[in-house]
């Protein structure tokens, strides 16, 4: 039943609110994203992030606090990435979707898209590409003590909670 929903373009879950009665009130899916595990995020129009199986049980259920641009699953399968209008990249369980690290790049206007580099490219430690609004690409590497990595990409600008932060 959900996937028929999905389809459809539309989502429907359940308010649960005081003000307003308990029928179901009608939501459109802005953005998903799927990871090989069978779990999938869907952004809604309202600003909500949810979490499920592709049996439709739900995992989590968060605010994203804003208009999202982009939204990743990173290749394990475990962290979703968002990226929007409030010039932070949010990363999150994707299981319960709690906030575990935020990125701050408001020097370079909103983020437009991130991309991460795939599985297939290990054993190289996972790098993440973000497009912000300044037409800058900012590259996160999450290897530290990998000093000769990181002196093959240019200008170091900031080290933060075992991110690396690099501009290219």
């Amino acid at each position: 039943q959900i996937h028929q929903k999905i389809h459809t373009g539309k989502f429907f879950s359940d308010v649960d609110s005081a003000s307003t009665s308990s029928r179901e009130k009608e939501v459109f899916v802005k953005k998903l994203a799927l990871n090989d595990h069978g779990r999938f995020v869907a952004h809604l129009e309202d600003g909500m992030l949810q979490s499920y199986t592709i049996n439709g049980v739900k995992l989590g259920c968060a605010d994203a606090g804003e208009k999202l641009n982009a939204m990743e699953i990173c290749s394990d399968g475990e962290m979703l990435v968002t990226g929007g209008e409030s010039c932070h990249v949010v990363i999150r369980t994707l299981s319960d979707l709690i906030v575990r690290c935020v990125l701050d790049l408001s020097t370079h206007g909103p983020i437009r898209c991130i991309s991460i580099t795939p599985d297939d490219l290990n054993p190289a430690p996972q790098v993440m590409y973000i497009g912000t609004d300044d037409g800058k690409v900012t590259i996160v590497d999450r290897d530290l003590k990998s000093k000769s990595k990181r002196s093959t990409l240019e200008d170091l600008e900031e080290e933060d909670q075992g991110l690396t932060y690099l501009e290219g």
